[in-house]
């Protein structure tokens, strides 16, 4: 599974937007010296600081490039992004190394020169390394270059710049990075996702012929975020059999609380999804407000959007995000839309069918994949399940891609499901008594903060507006 050791970051609350369901739990904080960043779609692991602020993206970088990851350090000095190619055909991992120090030495505005090279201590199963420093004294900003060559001749180049540090420092804190870079893939790694997506499809229509009943679905469930033995949150799902257009499918909504460590803030998500039976008619919207109470300050709402609508083989993709470039203006975007797609409104029920019918399905203890998309990414991603019998108990399991952390779905011998667990979070069934118990008065005192901060903003605009 994608989910990664929860903590109160950048990275922890984009990652809320994945399909996979503990991506819900990322909101709380676990204390330790460094974590351990996967990505499950790729193949790589890289070991960085506590409180590093990481988004994962998909968009083009350069001709044949992709850009999966940016990081920012907890100090602000340091940042870094990842980019995953393929190593052309007719080159060397030579020339696509002189290629990236001629570009380096370009934007830095050195001589090649002056760009020095080290074999850096990246582990895993890569075929070839090597790690290019480039100073600029005028601005003390030390740029370094980590390239990868994985089993398959994929290209990982890892781009870091550090601020404000003279050339020694500098090195050393890349060094350190690119020691904590693996390489997870293996070699014949897309043969076998393409054996699990083929079951993947076949599966899919077992579950989904004939359609779920009323009676498989949740009218609705309550389960608490937890963070080791706290529950810092809840998530409230509803299922329902529902006719939009004259076609018959299904409709889920969600509901999500989560409360910062330390008191400084939380989050409220509200998900719509529909999809119709065949999988052709589907629609997902998420609607996230995120309150931020800074020390000394009035608390502030900050909100943000996504929505997506299949047309055809087309994905049509609308977000909005007050943080980021566009300043809360919406953008559009088109993502191909594979056979082998599984819709937002199924990532609840799924496994619940996985476990139901499984038991006369073709998954003799393998791996089956499908093609999700991620919010957070803004594209596709595979998420592979499984199933584990231990002697009387069964569980689904779930994880991102050939190499992402492994979420289990827990059932109890009434066949409800009980948990969902990942490493050190889990989802607990609960009731809303409960929930609204623990919660109910953080909730009110929330938005009590926030119109009070919305009345003394419009009350200080008032005063600056008038005569």
């Amino acid at each position: 599974m994608q989910l990664d050791t929860t903590r109160k970051t950048i990275f922890s609350r984009r990652m809320l937007r994945f399909w996979p369901v503990l991506a819900v739990l990322a909101a709380a904080g676990v204390a330790r010296a460094d974590f351990l960043y996967t990505d499950g779609s790729f193949g790589i692991s890289i070991n960085l600081p506590d409180n590093t602020s990481v988004a994962r993206v998909k968009k083009p970088a350069g001709e044949s490039g992709t850009e999966i990851g940016q990081f920012t350090l907890p100090d602000g000095a340091t940042v870094g992004r990842l980019v995953v190619s393929d190593l052309p055909a007719d080159w060397t991992f030579d020339k696509a190394v002189e290629m990236v120090r001629t570009q380096l030495a370009t934007d830095v505005g050195i001589p090649g020169e002056k760009i020095t090279s080290e074999k850096p201590m990246v582990q895993g199963n890569h075929k070839g390394t090597l790690l290019l420093h480039a100073y600029d004294e005028a601005h003390r900003l030390h740029n370094a270059v980590l390239i990868v060559l994985g089993p398959d001749n994929q290209m990982f180049v890892l781009y870091i710049a550090t601020r404000n540090t003279d050339p020694a420092d500098g090195r050393k804190l890349v060094a350190k990075l690119a020691g904590g870079f693996m390489v997870l893939l293996q070699a014949k790694d897309d043969e076998r996702v393409r054996t699990a997506t083929a079951k993947g499809l076949q599966m899919l229509m077992d579950v989904v012929a004939p359609p779920p009943q009323e009676q498989d679905l949740w009218k609705e469930q309550y389960f608490l975020l937890m963070a080791g033995k706290e529950p810092y949150g809840y998530v409230v799902v509803r299922e329902s059999l529902e006719t939009r257009s004259k076609r018959e499918g299904l409709a889920l909504q969600t509901e999500r609380w989560s409360f910062w460590p330390g008191g400084d803030g939380a989050e409220y998500e509200r998900q719509t999804a529909f999809t119709s039976w065949d999988l052709h008619d589907d629609e997902w919207s998420s609607r996230i407000e995120t309150v931020v109470a800074p020390r000394n300050q009035p608390a502030r709402m900050v909100t943000s959007s996504h929505h997506t609508l299949r047309l055809g083989q087309s994905l049509l993709v609308e977000t909005s995000d007050p943080t980021g470039k566009n300043k809360g203006k919406p953008i559009n975007r088109i993502v191909p839309c594979p056979q082998i797609y599984l819709p937002q409104a199924w990532r609840w029920l799924l496994p619940r069918l996985l476990y139901e019918k499984g038991a006369q399905a073709d998954m003799p203890g393998g791996w089956i994949a499908l093609i999700t998309y991620s919010p957070a990414r803004h594209g596709l991603e595979t998420q592979m399940f499984s199933r584990a019998v231990y002697g009387d108990s069964r569980q689904v399991l779930q994880r991102e891609g050939l190499y992402g952390l492994t979420e289990a779905w827990q059932f109890g011998q009434d066949k409800s499901l009980a948990r969902i667990a990942s490493k050190d979070t889990a989802l607990v069934a609960t009731d809303k008594a409960e929930a609204e118990r623990l919660f109910g008065p953080r909730i009110t005192q929330w938005r009590a903060k926030v119109k009070a901060s919305n009345s003394t903003i419009a009350n200080q605009a008032g005063q600056t507006a008038a005569p």
